[in-house]
């Protein structure tokens, strides 16, 4: 009975030059030695130029050119011993980084609303008390996290066009009314809009 290559050294949608099948069969098919189909793809990769009888088909080799690693390693997809596919190239990171950003961007907000009830509720002195020994960031980043939620409960700003880059959404949430008539004629309140746009 034939056994079948890892999951995790699967390879999908990838068209390879004859150095890279070659590893591929070592690496992937090394264990499957016992399938009569091992030899005949063998001698399909024949060195270019070999003879070979009239009508044959073209050897892979010579059919299919050799390829970058670096145009390789775009198309494969690995997958885990758990069925799971395996992140390889930064697309791949990107969008789960994105969602996990764009979630903190809100807690950023959320931070700014307590932070904004906490000076109106606390005794003088113990909410300057709460900044500088009890939370985990600094007095510039909280008057960020403030200035922006203060700028959206306002209705001074829209959420959904928050820069993404927090710098950027301070800058635009200390603008005032005419800077803010400026910013938005110059299309860059958006959330791709970055610091030094501002």
């Amino acid at each position: 009975m034939e056994k079948t290559a890892p999951k995790s050294k699967l390879l999908s949608g990838v068209k390879f030059g004859k150095a890279a099948v070659h590893r591929a069969m070592e690496e992937d098919l090394g264990d499957v030695s016992t399938s009569s189909n091992i030899a005949e793809i063998k001698r399909t990769l024949s060195e270019p130029g070999e003879a070979r009888a009239e009508g044959a088909p073209t050897p892979v080799a010579e059919a299919i050119p050799e390829v970058h690693t670096s145009e390789i390693s775009k198309a494969v997809t690995v997958i885990d011993q758990t069925g799971a596919v395996v992140p390889t190239t930064s697309r791949d990171f990107v969008e789960p980084i994105s969602h996990l950003w764009e979630a903190s961007q809100k807690n950023f907000v959320q931070i700014g609303r307590h932070l904004n009830e906490a000076k109106k509720r606390l005794p003088h002195g113990e909410y300057e008390n709460m900044l500088t020994q009890e939370l985990p960031f600094s007095t510039s980043n909280a008057k960020m996290f403030r200035t922006i939620a203060a700028a959206i409960d306002s209705s001074k700003l829209e959420e959904r066009l928050l820069p993404r880059d927090i710098t950027a959404a301070y800058y635009v949430a200390s603008l005032d009314n005419d800077g803010l008539a400026k910013a938005a004629e110059c299309g860059i309140i958006k959330p791709s809009t970055k610091r030094a746009e501002i």
